[in-house]
């Protein structure tokens, strides 16, 4: 939800607060540079990979990370809070190569099936950076 927050270093600063050194945190939010918005930047049809589009904005998203803006906003978050950050893991996950309606439509027709999207799943291991959602899992330091 932290895409949906218009202060989302508000709202980390606050989880800051609360966090002590023995704390995990797990942030997951769709990944501004997934496989299917750099297509779509690639293919005239968003101007960045960070542009809000129409479903961003029905969706009353206020914001769009990758995995080093996300760390990042963290980042400034702790050391607005007097804190440091230690970052545990942080990947993406799921490469879908289209929006969620056409992945639906192609579902829905025949033309992926569950196989394909187990594969789409398993092929994360090869595009890291490019799955549909990105997390990061970080500790809170004193």
């Amino acid at each position: 939800m932290l895409h949906e927050l218009e202060q989302p270093i508000d709202f980390l600063k606050k989880i800051i607060e609360v966090c002590d050194d023995n704390t995990a945190v797990y942030m997951n939010v769709p990944n501004a540079k997934s496989f299917h918005r750099v297509l779509a930047y690639e293919s005239g049809l968003i101007p960045a990979f960070n542009a809000f589009n129409e479903k961003n904005k029905v969706m009353q998203q206020h914001s769009v990370f990758d995995l080093d803006s996300l760390e990042e906003l963290i980042t400034i978050a702790a050391k607005e809070s007097g804190r440091k950050i230690q970052i545990l893991d942080k990947c993406s996950s799921f490469i879908k190569p289209f929006t969620h309606k056409q992945m639906e439509a192609c579902l829905n027709n025949g033309i992926i099936n569950a196989n394909i999207i187990n594969g789409f799943d398993n092929m994360i291991k090869y595009m890291p950076d490019l799955g549909s959602e990105i997390y990061i899992v970080y500790r809170v330091l004193n």
